[in-house]
C-alpha cells in the first residue's frame, strides 16, 4: 500500500551575474527547474516541475501569466 505524504519544500532563487533566475534550488542544494534565456529576456528553456510554476524569471522580474506581461521587480 502506497500513501503520498506531501511536505512543503522551501525552494531558492539561484541567479546569474545579471540578475536572471537560471536555477532553482532546495534548502539540500537540489535543483528543481532550470532556465535560459534569449537575449531580450524570452525563455529558450524551462526544465523541471518546480520551474514550469515560478513566476520570477529574467531579471528577477514577476511574469503574470494572467495578462502575459512582465512586470519590473521595482514595482512589486
Amino acid at each position: 500500500m502506497a500513501t503520498d505524504h506531501l511536505e512543503e519544500v522551501i525552494y531558492h532563487y539561484w541567479p546569474n551575474h545579471r540578475g536572471d533566475v537560471v536555477s532553482i534550488r532546495n534548502t539540500g542544494g537540489i535543483e528543481g527547474g532550470t532556465y535560459t534565456y534569449g537575449a531580450f529576456g524570452n525563455v529558450l528553456t524551462q526544465v523541471g516541475l518546480v520551474a514550469q510554476g515560478n513566476p520570477v524569471l529574467y531579471a528577477e522580474n514577476y511574469f503574470d501569466e494572467e495578462i502575459k506581461t512582465i512586470l519590473a521587480s521595482s514595482i512589486l
